[in-house]
């Protein structure tokens, strides 16, 4: 038996020793360039600002020469007009390096407050070819306008033109994007007041993203992609939360009205 544990033992020993001194596997295909670090972001222009938002672009290969490569506005894809931005067409990956940068700056002054996309496509590289993926970026221009809001809410929901159904806690949790927040419940156990059925307390918690843009427009998206979301206001004076649900999947549709009220 003792033989037996330490000739697996070798063996197990031999097999890690092997692997851990293979050589690292390298792209060996055509050089590729494409957008680095995803497709979409969002540039949140500060007023005054003098700094840009800095896009990274990739190649899979380095040269001993800086690199040259193209941009240009994808027309079918941008929102935003040739006031809110500025971005040249030109740009240089360094000698001896895989990254290089696009930068875009933006103009607070007439960036629209709902916000708008500014789409760019690579179409050129010197001696690299544009990758079949990643090739287009959609960067959403928004005004910097922070709002100072409660993380903490008392809460009623209301089918609309029947009055209230249930009080409930909520809470803000920051998601690290601007006024942007996860929202575990956003209507607390509303299927079981509803309902008269307790056993659904804890139940269809329609979890999901709040996020407000810079005229007080709420946005509320749930986590499930089969349930609708809603849309509402924030008064910056009040603090409160006002959204409207739309309850589509039902038999016989309705809409709730959430009012979230800032706690003391």
């Amino acid at each position: 038996m003792k033989k037996l544990f330490l000739l697996l033992f070798v063996a197990s020993f031999a097999f890690v020793s092997c692997d851990e001194n293979e050589d690292p596997q390298t792209y060996q295909g055509d050089s590729l360039t494409y957008f680095a670090d995803g497709t979409t972001s969002t540039f949140f222009v500060e007023e005054n600002a003098t700094e840009g938002y800095k896009i990274p672009v990739g190649v899979t290969d380095k040269a001993a020469t800086d690199r040259t490569f193209t941009v240009s506005v994808d027309a079918d894809l941008t929102t935003a007009t040739p006031d809110q931005y500025s971005v040249g067409t030109s740009f240089v990956i360094p000698a001896n390096e895989h990254i290089g940068y696009i930068e875009v700056q933006g103009d607070y002054d007439n960036i629209a407050l709902e916000g708008s996309i500014l789409a760019l496509k690579l179409e050129s590289i010197e001696g690299s070819n544009i990758a079949d993926f990643d090739n287009v970026y959609q960067l959403k221009l928004s005004q910097f306008c922070p709002f100072d809001i409660a993380l903490e809410y008392n809460g009623t929901a209301s089918i609309v033109g029947q009055g209230t159904v249930n009080s409930y806690d909520v809470e803000l949790v920051p998601t690290g994007n601007l006024n942007e927040y996860n929202v575990a419940t956003i209507w607390g156990d509303f299927v079981a007041a509803a309902t008269g059925n307790p056993s659904y307390a804890g139940e269809y918690q329609y979890a999901g993203v709040l996020s407000i843009d810079c005229l007080g427009v709420v946005t509320y998206s749930s986590d499930e992609a089969s349930l609708p979301g809603g849309t509402g206001s924030y008064n910056e004076g009040t603090g409160n939360f006002t959204i409207i649900l739309d309850q589509e999947l039902f038999e016989n549709p309705f809409q709730v009205e959430v009012v979230l009220t800032p706690k003391n």
